[in-house]
């Protein structure tokens, strides 16, 4: 940085924009003497490639502007007293800067920790869903079993039943058999005492 001398004061100052090492590129020269604010008349009505280029065109006048002032200070027209308005704005865009960025760090810390309160909710649905998915399994397999045991003992209530008709039919065929030769026997006894009877009238 170069020392100024104050006027008068017998002090000296360094300038807080500019650095004398710098070599200004002085290629660069305001296109027109309007002022940056002047150019930004009429705004709304412009095209969006008009807004690029006036936007570049104020970047170069800035860039321009400040190369001059730097170059000035740096052969001693300019002293600290004389950029001070000049360093105050930088000073403002500076402390801007700063702001926004400490305001995006906030938000980057307020969306980091909103990302990981995220992951921890989503391993929690996902172990929930896990769970959810074993306990059905198994009473889905559960159920299986049942079924398979309430079929398999279908099954065999089916046979018993079959051969309880079965036997059924079989003894009540018997019984009739039994009932048949029952009333033939009656029959012959029945005619044998007929029989003896016309044998042997003298008994009557």
């Amino acid at each position: 940085m170069t020392t100024i001398p104050e006027d008068g004061a017998g002090k000296t100052k360094q300038p807080y924009l500019f650095n004398s090492t710098q070599q200004p590129n002085m290629s660069i020269e305001p296109t027109t003497a309007r002022t940056c604010l002047d150019k930004l008349q009429g705004m709304e009505t412009k095209s969006s490639e008009s807004k690029r280029q006036l936007m570049q065109s104020i970047a170069d006048d800035i860039c321009a502007t400040f190369m001059k002032i730097s170059e000035y200070a740096g052969a001693g027209t300019l002293r600290a007293s004389h950029t001070e308005p000049i360093d105050n704005v930088v000073r403002v865009i500076r402390d801007t800067d700063v702001s926004f960025r400490r305001s995006l760090e906030q938000r980057v810390r307020r969306l980091r920790k909103e990302k990981r309160w995220l992951r921890r909710e989503y391993r929690k649905v996902v172990r929930s869903t896990e769970t959810l998915s074993r306990t059905y399994k198994e009473r889905i397999l559960v159920m299986r079993h049942r079924l398979h045991f309430s079929q398999k003992n279908l099954v065999d209530l089916r046979a018993e039943h079959e051969l309880l008709r079965a036997w059924s039919q079989n003894r009540g065929q018997q019984d009739q058999g039994r009932d048949l030769k029952g009333v033939e026997k009656a029959g012959d006894d029945k005619k044998s005492q007929s029989g003896v009877d016309g044998e042997n009238p003298s008994l009557q």
